[in-house]
């Protein structure tokens, strides 16, 4: 009988699928390495309000790292077989604020176009741009062509992030709306995912997205150690709130609300 060989990228997936169990792993069991440690030092050691307040960060830290290594499931592992129907899909938003980007506009409206999911429509709000963000957006506007695929406003001054959001959704028609900073793209199937978990229940309001840093594991130390920061806000800390179904906010790189629930607090 032969025996066929996995693909390549499957065995470099599990790869890295071992790798971060293990990083997982020595977390958990350096933390807890620590809040032993502290727990000596408080009893037999240092003062008892110091010794309880380095205890406590260090416990509370270790329950982050231990829900949402436990607890956390990604609501999208639930959904992922999910197929909705064309003629369901509810009509999505993509709102974009922006000022001044003109070296990461193109790329964000580009992926924002290129997303997977067919019932959309993308507004950017130039936020009184003084840089070449607003040549950009009219060029990019000549290449779409005409139609509500890409709706472009122009604000004579700016206005700051809240206003310019509340200027793109005064014209935006989705049921959804997707809300991202113009510094970040979009990943292809991010917009599609997240429909599957809002079609799937209704009681979900508002839904954030996974961020890692473009380009961390060719980058510099300094990027690798951001991409670390925003692994452990999201997966782990959005992460351990998630498990109790309720988030303190949602990342302005990626935030995704239902309209129904956030659109008396946008107008």
């Amino acid at each position: 009988m032969a025996v066929q060989k996995q693909p390549v990228a499957t065995e470099k997936f599990r790869e890295m699928d071992k790798k971060r169990w293990l990083v997982r792993y020595l977390v958990l069991a350096s933390i807890a390495v620590i809040l032993g440690i502290k727990l000596y030092l408080l009893i037999y050691v240092v003062d008892f309000t110091v010794g309880f307040y380095s205890f406590l960060t260090s416990f509370v830290l270790f329950n982050i790292f231990f829900l949402s290594w436990v607890k956390y499931r990604d609501p999208f592992t639930r959904v992922k077989d999910v197929i909705i129907p064309e003629d369901r899909k509810p009509l999505v938003s993509i709102i974009v604020p922006v000022k001044n980007e003109e070296g990461n506009i193109r790329n964000c409206v580009q992926s924002c176009l290129n997303s997977s999911y067919t019932n959309k429509e993308v507004i950017i709000v130039n936020d009184g741009s003084t840089d070449g963000t607003t040549a950009i957006l009219d060029e990019m506007r000549k290449e779409v062509g005409p139609g509500p695929k890409l709706q472009i406003i122009h604000l004579s001054k700016s206005v700051g992030k809240k206003v310019a959001i509340e200027a793109g959704s005064q014209i935006a028609k989705g049921e959804i709306y997707v809300m991202m900073d113009s510094d970040c793209d979009l990943a292809s199937d991010a917009v599609e995912n997240a429909v599957k978990i809002f079609y799937t229940d209704r009681r979900i309001g508002a839904v954030t997205g996974h961020a890692r840093v473009r380009g961390a594991a060719e980058g510099n130390t300094l990027l690798k150690i951001e991409d670390v920061w925003f692994d452990g806000q999201f997966r782990m800390l959005k992460g351990m709130e998630t498990s109790f179904s309720s988030l303190t906010c949602c990342s302005g790189a990626l935030s995704i609300y239902r309209r129904e629930a956030v659109a008396q607090y946008i107008h």
